[in-house]
Order: C-alpha cells, then sequence, then structure tokens
C-alpha cells in the first residue's frame, strides 16, 4: 500500500491552529473520508494543538501526515519549544486526551518533563474512535 507523506512546520503559536485544522480537513476531504469524520478529526487536531502549545512561548510544531488507501496518520510534535511557566493542569490533560482517544482510532501521546511534546493519531475511514 502507497503512503504519501505531507510535512507541514509553523510557529508553536495557537493562531495557527485554525489553518492547520483546513489544511489536514483538506486532506482528510481528498481522502474520502465521511463528513462527520471530518468534523471529528478538526475536533482532534483542536484539542491535540491545545495539549501541546498551552504553555508554549516560541519553537515550532512539525505536523507529518501519512496517508494511505483508508487511514491517515497525524503526528504533531513540538521542535525547540519555550515555555512561559507551570505545564497544563492535569485535569484539562485529561479531559483532552480522553476526547483525542475518543475521535481517533489510536492515539498516542508523549511527554517529556511532565510537558506533552509529541502527539500521533491515527483515523480510518471505516471505523472513528
Amino acid at each position: 500500500m502507497k503512503r504519501d507523506i505531507l510535512t507541514l512546520t509553523f510557529p508553536a503559536k495557537a493562531q495557527y491552529v485554525l489553518p492547520l485544522r483546513l489544511y489536514i480537513s483538506g486532506v482528510a476531504t481528498r481522502m474520502d473520508f465521511a463528513v462527520d469524520a471530518i468534523e471529528d478529526i478538526k475536533t482532534a487536531v483542536s484539542e491535540a494543538c491545545v495539549l501541546l502549545l498551552s504553555d508554549v512561548t516560541g519553537g515550532d510544531m512539525r505536523i507529518c501526515l501519512e496517508a494511505g488507501d483508508n487511514e491517515l496518520e497525524a503526528d504533531f510534535c513540538l521542535e525547540r519549544p519555550r515555555y512561559a511557566g507551570e505545564a497544563a493542569a492535569e485535569n484539562s490533560t485529561e479531559l483532552s486526551q480522553m476526547i483525542l482517544e475518543a475521535m481517533a482510532k489510536d492515539c498516542r501521546i508523549t511527554e517529556n518533563d511532565g510537558r506533552n511534546t509529541r502527539i500521533v493519531m491515527t483515523f480510518s475511514k471505516g471505523s472513528m474512535g
């Protein structure tokens, strides 16, 4: 099975979340995901960005998409992040993680020093979350 790989890097700032949602939903549309599945993907993208960017004041976010025949994998990774202060509250992290697990077929969150630094999600045309 051939998989296309698309990579995007942008400043780790909340103002780029909307264009990122549009970019990923465009890829999912091209892959013929159902409208409801695309809405789930857009919600998951927003939650992933909330988890990763909540206390970041600099650095970059790299998004790597792998588009297969029936699956889309999205790998969100902070590169050289600078942090404003304390790590995000655990309750908000748990809620966002529950939302991601409900929206994606598979979700893996990586932490470094108590902060979320990478999120990999897989979305499938056949079965969501």
